[in-house]
């Protein structure tokens, strides 16, 4: 969808400029749009960056096909994630003045998806550089990807006047790979919570075998 921040690109450029396997706009018209908007909305707008969980095991294990539908459905699962609803809770909701200076994103202004590449996707949300907002939107991509099985490290960064496209990506991806070490640590501290019952269910087992097998044969008559 066209917009004023995110103007339709010439017919002749559109397939250097699309992802075929998704459909989202690729990282060449990524980088063009955040070299643009460095220049002309410094300071107003913000970059996400998302890797989805598990793409090359799925890829080699079950197939290209499989990793195809993969990036497919990540791809729709974030894309709803920017429309629609307002990004705000509840008790928390614009005014209806503010909400006209809203598009059909749900969000102030403008937002647009894109895949970088493998399983990178980048998302550039104009107008929203507020930390709780971002944060917001963050959860609301990782609950609609977990209705489809699919789990994501995501990592912001809100551009500062005068950055570089190449700096606003590099601290976003910085902010990603926090929070892939984040994700990572939880999971390992919900299995240490959980090891020693394991371990105390694997003992009863055991107990229940080996009673099992001291259990004397019936005499044949």
């Amino acid at each position: 969808m066209a917009s004023e921040n995110f103007p339709t690109p010439n017919a002749p450029e559109m397939p250097a400029l699309l992802d075929e396997q998704t459909g989202l706009y690729n990282r060449k018209w990524l980088e063009q749009n955040l070299d643009r908007l460095s220049e002309t909305m410094p300071g107003d707008f913000s970059f996400m960056f998302l890797d989805l969980d598990d793409f090359k095991q799925t890829n080699d294990t079950l197939g290209h096909h499989i990793g195809d539908e993969m990036l497919k459905d990540a791809s729709v699962s974030i894309g709803k994630s920017l429309r629609h609803e307002s990004s705000e809770p509840a008790n928390e909701r614009r005014t209806d003045a503010e909400r006209q200076q809203t598009d059909s994103f749900g969000l102030t202004k403008d937002g647009r998806a894109t895949r970088m590449q493998g399983d990178e996707f980048g998302i550039i949300l104009v107008g929203v550089t507020d930390d709780k907002e971002l944060q917001i939107i963050k959860a609301r991509i990782q609950s609609n990807l977990a209705q489809k099985n699919l789990k994501a490290s995501i990592g912001y960064a809100a551009h500062q006047v005068g950055e570089s496209r190449k700096k606003i990506m590099a601290r976003a991806d910085v902010a990603m790979q926090a929070n892939k070490l984040e994700r990572k640590e939880l999971a390992w501290r919900q299995e240490l919570a959980t090891a020693p019952r394991r371990k105390r269910l694997a003992h009863h087992l055991s107990a229940k075998l080996l009673s099992y097998s001291e259990i004397k044969p019936p005499v044949s008559r």
